[in-house]
């Protein structure tokens, strides 16, 4: 898969092939771009719901681990390995904090 996908954004990849590996149910070209976007999704709906963006970290949105997915954000920019675009889309969102307080990250994980 990896190399299908390098093959593609190298301009290698046959057009029958690109087109059978898309045709496949569940496809992605940028898998880890398309996870961000579903996670800021769920992210934007809960921060909707509750008014705030302090997941628990056990927290699922319709399946999908969000509490988990949020932590490794933060984790990612106190790494500095999140992009700076990536961090402003958070930052917009009601409450979006990097680092939770001991009390506030207590009372998340009830």
């Amino acid at each position: 898969v990896i190399l299908q996908r390098a093959g593609f954004r190298e301009g290698k990849l046959s057009r029958d092939r690109a087109r059978a590996l898309a045709a496949i149910p569940g496809w992605s070209w940028r898998p880890l771009e398309d996870r961000f976007e579903e996670g800021m999704r769920h992210l934007r709906r809960f921060a909707g719901c509750v008014g705030h963006a302090r997941v628990p970290r056990v927290h699922r949105e319709a399946g999908f681990p969000l509490g988990v997915w949020v932590m490794a954000q933060r984790q990612s920019y106190g790494m500095g390995r999140l992009t700076s675009v990536r961090a402003r889309r958070l930052m917009r969102l009601p409450g979006w904090t990097w680092r939770l307080r001991k009390r506030a990250r207590a009372r998340a994980l009830r």
